[in-house]
């Protein structure tokens, strides 16, 4: 497949954008039911192509935004359906434009033989996904829960990136703003420190982990855990919160990220290698002149080299960590242009 003719080069990956099949009615159903959102939902496949070529981006790994009722609320086989149908729909897209378009797939959690079962399937199949959609809890249930240690040890047979979003929870009364605000941040703190504490990354070595929106409040919160929280050492071979972090396959993305975040997350320490671009389509598109599309943000840091950003970030770290498929897609479209 033909690389993007709005932009020379290989361009960037973006490791978080969402997607919202029209065919698909459960998913399209985060617009539909919210007037405020109608006027960015992307309407097509060539909607998404449209932002890609005005950011520079040559590939996009689509995610859904998982909705709160769908693994807490319905029947377990009801869930795995629409699991199905959404990755049936991504894969066409993937097919159809292998260079442009990755796939993370839905999994069925927190429901084990669901989960094992349609794991197992999506492996013995000869189109397969980049990676696997998850929120970061399931109700009060997050993803350092023991009873999921046996997705987890499946997941890591297959060496399989894992990209882990928040879903919608409920503000407390007199904080009256929309989840996304406030509340998202914390639940991905509460995810990075529930895997941490229960030794996920140290038991289950092969997982390449992406937490959204620059870890949400966990690299501000990263020094406290370790400090006066439950010892990490126990589940990870003696390891602090901190050696966890610089040891294991855990990766940052740069969605709707500010400039006072990337020093902290250095400092706790994340490697250049393990940040990657993102732009949280089609949601950050609708805000306007903010340093939130995920290419000014690292940059007004002043952290980060130009080499940095517009290499290392931008696609590299990607290439090299958690997407095989496409590390030899743009090898053999971009040739020595591309350090896989």
């Amino acid at each position: 497949m033909n690389p993007s003719a709005a932009f020379l080069g290989p361009g960037r990956i973006d490791t978080h954008h969402h997607y919202f099949g029209d065919s698909i009615p459960e998913l399209v159903s985060e617009f539909t039911n919210d007037g405020a959102q109608a006027f960015f939902f992307p309407k097509g496949v060539d909607d998404h192509l449209k932002y890609m070529d005005s950011m520079g981006i040559q590939t996009a790994i689509l995610a859904p935004s998982i909705k709160l009722e769908w693994h807490t609320e319905w029947p377990p086989a009801k869930w795995r359906n629409l699991c199905e149908r959404t990755l049936k729909a991504q894969l066409k897209i993937q097919e159809s434009n292998p260079l442009r378009f990755g796939t993370f797939a839905m999994l069925p959690f927190p429901h084990v033989n669901e989960t094992l079962e349609f794991v197992k399937d999506i492996y013995s199949q000869a189109v397969k996904p980049d990676g696997f959609a998850l929120s970061t809890a399931m109700g009060n249930r997050y993803l350092g829960d023991p009873a999921f240690d046996p997705m987890w040890n499946e997941l890591n047979k297959h060496d399989a990136t894992i990209f882990v979003h928040p879903s919608d929870t409920a503000m407390p009364p007199g904080l009256e703003y929309k989840p996304y605000v406030l509340e998202y941040a914390f639940d991905t703190a509460r995810a990075m420190a529930s895997t941490i504490i229960n030794g996920v990354f140290t038991r289950y070595p092969n997982l390449r982990f992406i937490f959204s929106h620059n870890g949400g409040a966990f690299p501000f919160m990263a020094k406290r855990l370790d400090d006066v929280g439950p010892s990490a050492g126990k589940m990870n071979n003696g390891k602090s919160v901190f050696e966890v972090i610089r040891t294991s396959n855990i990766f940052v993305d740069t969605a709707i990220s500010a400039p006072i975040q990337w020093p902290v997350t250095l400092d706790i320490g994340f490697p250049v290698e393990r940040i990657i671009y993102a732009s949280d389509y089609p949601y950050a598109a609708a805000v306007k002149d903010v340093a939130y599309q995920g290419e000014t943000a690292p940059e007004e840091s002043g952290n980060f080299s130009k080499h940095d950003l517009d290499v290392k970030i931008a696609r590299e770290n990607a290439l090299k960590g958690l997407f095989p498929r496409l590390a030899v897609e743009y090898k053999r479209v971009f040739g020595d242009q591309v350090d896989c």
